[in-house]
């Protein structure tokens, strides 16, 4: 499931919490990088991103360049929040 616009807090839209964060620009970026689905965190009802799906279209067409690639292989995502696995 796709939404249909981007969430007014998506990690892509400019001026956005998310999108000021250097974590979540990075866990979006590698996602993006290795196609694996980034879902949206707010509401969170599972649809994918719609600014994932932009992003990762545009990635397809346009590879990023080697050094980008290089950092995000090395990344290791951001671990989820206590309260999403359970804790408190």
């Amino acid at each position: 499931m796709l939404r249909a616009e981007m969430c007014k807090s998506c990690a892509c839209q400019p001026g956005s919490v998310p999108n000021g964060c250097l974590q979540t620009q990075l866990d979006f970026l590698k996602s993006v990088h290795e196609g694996t689905p980034f879902r949206c965190h707010a509401p969170m009802d599972g649809k994918m991103c719609a600014g994932w799906v932009r992003a990762r279209a545009e990635v397809v067409a346009n590879p990023l360049p080697r050094d980008v690639v290089t950092l995000l292989d090395k990344w290791e995502y951001t671990p989820p929040d206590a309260a999403e696995i359970g804790g408190e």
